[in-house]
């Protein structure tokens, strides 16, 4: 409900400021054009002259020492790996057979007859007036 009654007002506003906007442009076609006043001129400022920038002096350059020399590992031999034996496993246990197994047959199931609604007289859809005397 209150979602509605701010639609509602919300409208009323827009409207409200599309009518006064016309107003507003039909006042200002009417009124007489004013000469606009002359543009004054921008004074020219005097330029500033800077001193002159200091001279960076050079820097020499770093000798850097020489880089070491990285000694060489020796290579290392390992032993060869002792041989792992195989064993030897036992044969896998054979699975017995399972035996067939007949199900009895399902006897029927007779259900007795679903009873019926009984049917009512119908109802006229017009009803007739009385004769009149």
């Amino acid at each position: 409900m209150a979602s509605n009654t701010s639609l509602f007002s919300l409208s009323i506003l827009i409207a409200f400021l599309f009518l006064s906007n016309g107003q507003a442009a039909r006042h200002l076609l009417e009124t007489p054009e004013v000469e606009s006043p002359p543009i004054p001129t921008i004074p020219t400022l005097p330029k500033p002259e800077l001193p002159p920038q200091p001279v960076v002096p050079t820097l020499p350059k770093p000798e850097l020492p020489p880089v070491p020399e990285v000694p060489t590992m020796p290579k290392v031999e390992l032993p060869p790996m002792p041989e792992i034996p195989k064993v030897e496993l036992p044969p896998k246990p054979s699975i017995p057979s399972i035996p067939k197994v007949e199900l009895p047959p399902i006897p029927k199931v007779e259900l007795p007859p679903i009873p019926t609604i009984p049917e009512f007289p119908s109802i006229p859809s017009t009803v007739q007036s009385p004769p009149h005397a």
